[in-house]
């Protein structure tokens, strides 16, 4: 690779002949800007859109490729020095443990459209600075907490990357005021096929996935704002104070008064 530090590039798989089948002796962090691909990665292989984050140890052998159609894709691609990686590894060795511990394991998540812009322009500012041990560690460290900060679930495994993509994006305020149809219409799929695969990968009904994301504005909002309970329950979509108030009791194990007092 080339740079003391890091090499970043952003690939169009239009303009560039993409490499084949390969592992090298550095870590890689990619997200797909636009389009959908197929990844192979320690052989397997899975299909990703715009949003796809993936993280990569040295040992991984993988390849992105055109989806099925050929269709064009766009990526952003991190690449950290040998050196790098290991000051990384050697200062935070517990979080290095969490997310590359298990070799073999993937390491990824999907974006909301709002974390891809953010994304977007942090490799955007790291591209006008100069290659350092300092630059490449903060950026790092920042795409790291998106995986380890309080509260973050991945998705259970074999979920499609669309509908881990559908369940961030229902996070959302503006998606998350639609309720079920937000949802469906951020999966890209028809209401019946979004309920089915929510029943077969996660046990749970597109309504019951959009209370426990409303359940979870509610109790920030609670901590956060000083709105009453029930400005509070109008504003997370709950249109009957007495089913918010059954569904958080259920949730967190007490009322949203209490809650908030605690």
């Amino acid at each position: 690779m080339q740079g003391e530090w890091f090499q970043l590039l952003r690939v169009d798989s239009g303009r560039v002949s993409l490499p084949r089948y390969h592992r090298h002796d550095y870590a890689e962090i990619f997200w797909l800007n636009q389009g959908r691909c197929a990844h192979l990665c320690n052989g397997r292989t899975e299909a990703l859109q715009a949003g796809s984050l993936r993280l990569l140890r040295p040992e991984d052998a993988h390849q992105l490729r055109p989806w099925r159609g050929g269709e064009a894709f766009r990526f952003t691609n991190l690449a950290i020095s040998p050196r790098a990686w290991r000051r990384l590894r050697d200062r935070y060795p517990l979080e290095w443990k969490r997310l590359y511990g298990q070799p073999g394991s993937r390491v990824g998540a999907e974006l909301t459209s709002s974390e891809l812009n953010e994304f977007d322009r942090m490799a955007g500012a790291l591209a006008s600075e100069a290659n350092t041990a300092f630059h490449v560690e903060r950026t790092v460290l920042t795409i790291w907490s998106h995986f380890l900060r309080g509260g973050q679930v991945p998705p259970a495994e074999g979920v499609p990357a669309w509908l881990a993509h559908a369940l961030l994006e229902v996070q959302e305020p503006e998606v998350l005021s639609r309720g079920v149809a937000g949802l469906v219409a951020a999966a890209g799929r028809c209401h019946e096929h979004v309920s089915r695969m929510c029943r077969r990968y996660l046990g749970k009904t597109p309504t019951q996935l959009v209370n426990e994301a409303r359940l979870r504005q509610a109790a920030h909002a609670l901590r956060m704002s000083s709105g009453s309970v029930l400005d509070v329950c109008l504003a997370c979509g709950f249109e009957n104070p007495a089913q918010f108030h059954r569904l958080f009791r259920a949730r967190f194990g007490t009322t949203p008064g209490r809650y908030r007092r605690s």
